[in-house]
This record gives structure tokens, C-alpha cells and sequence, in this order.
């Protein structure tokens, strides 16, 4: 009776363990993304306190993962290969698709003060029920740029009625995933 009892406790545990599939992630339908991020050109001063990942799978439904924290993240994503596009929000710019551009002046021209904008642009493939590891390593996309002027002579300074100054060359849109400057 008691190898009986065994042999039914037995076959008991293995008809409950062995009926059921075994997956590696908790996204068994998903792709999973392990995203690293490196920020080679940011100061403690300049480090954004949060960032966004955006990615585009093949299917094209854009998936937005706002406010993400410090230097590493899991994304659950859709599986295949997919453009992962990595950045912060910064006053005075706006993003829209992949081109972030500076926001326009009262009064015309752009904003005279941008914010500190950081990105990445790159490729990923996930499949399902597996972590892909991924490394973005954002560059600072805008720069400060101080003027001065100064009336040489000096003593010429009192009679000065106007200046006038126009700075040209100023690229206010950046297309992230061609990582080119335009007007």
C-alpha cells in the first residue's frame, strides 16, 4: 500500500509539473528589451532626470515608454526588428516623428533659449519569450552659444544710437534617425 502510495503521489506532481510550458520571461507573447543608456557628453548638472524610448516595430503601432529613470530599463516590446529611437524632453524643442525641432519665437525666428537635448537612434530584434540588451549612447544635440558685442572704440559708445545683428546658420530641426541638421 505504501509503494502504491508513492507511485500515485508520484505520477500526481509529474501530471501537474509536466502539462504546463515553461517560459524563460514574463512576456512569453512579447519581445523584451534591456535598455542601457551611457550619456558620454552630460555633466551632473546636464543629466536629465528622465528620458523617453520610443520604438517603432515592424507592425508600425508606435510603442512611447515616457519617463524613464536612471541607466537602466525593460521594455516589453513587439517582436522583431524594430527602430529604437532614445531621448530626452527638453524645453523649447518639440519632437515629431523622428525630427526634434526648436520651438518658434514670439515674434518669429526660434526660441532663443533651447533646452538641453540628448538622443539615440538605433535597431533592435527581439523575439518572443527572450531579453535583447541594448546600449544607447546619447549625445547632447544642442549647444550654448553667447554673443558679445563690443563698440571699439569705447568712447564711441555714447553715440551709438542702434545696433542691429542677424546670426545665420542656425539648424533648427534635427532629424534623429538620418542624424542630420536642417533648417
Amino acid at each position: 500500500m505504501k509503494t502504491i502510495s508513492k507511485l500515485i503521489f508520484t505520477v500526481a506532481i509529474l501530471a501537474f509539473t509536466g502539462c504546463g510550458e515553461t517560459f524563460l520571461t514574463s512576456h512569453p507573447d512579447a519581445g523584451g528589451v534591456i535598455l542601457a543608456t551611457d550619456w558620454p557628453d552630460a555633466t551632473a548638472e546636464t543629466l536629465p532626470a528622465t528620458f523617453q524610448a520610443r520604438v517603432i516595430p515592424p507592425s508600425g503601432d508606435v510603442q512611447d515608454f515616457d519617463n524613464l529613470q536612471g541607466s537602466t530599463n525593460s521594455l516589453v516590446v513587439e517582436p522583431g526588428e524594430a527602430m529604437v529611437y532614445v531621448f530626452n524632453k527638453a524645453a523649447n524643442i518639440s519632437i515629431s516623428g523622428n525630427k526634434a525641432r526648436v520651438v518658434e519665437a514670439n515674434g518669429g525666428g526660434i526660441s532663443p533659449e533651447p533646452g538641453i537635448f540628448y538622443s539615440w537612434v538605433g535597431k533592435v530584434s527581439t523575439q518572443k519569450d527572450h531579453d535583447t540588451h541594448l546600449t544607447a549612447i546619447l549625445r547632447r544635440r544642442t549647444v550654448e552659444l553667447e554673443l558679445s558685442l563690443a563698440i571699439m572704440p569705447a568712447s564711441m559708445a555714447a553715440e551709438v544710437m542702434q545696433v542691429k545683428a542677424t546670426l545665420e546658420g542656425v539648424r533648427s530641426v534635427f532629424d534623429m534617425q538620418e542624424n542630420e541638421l536642417s533648417a
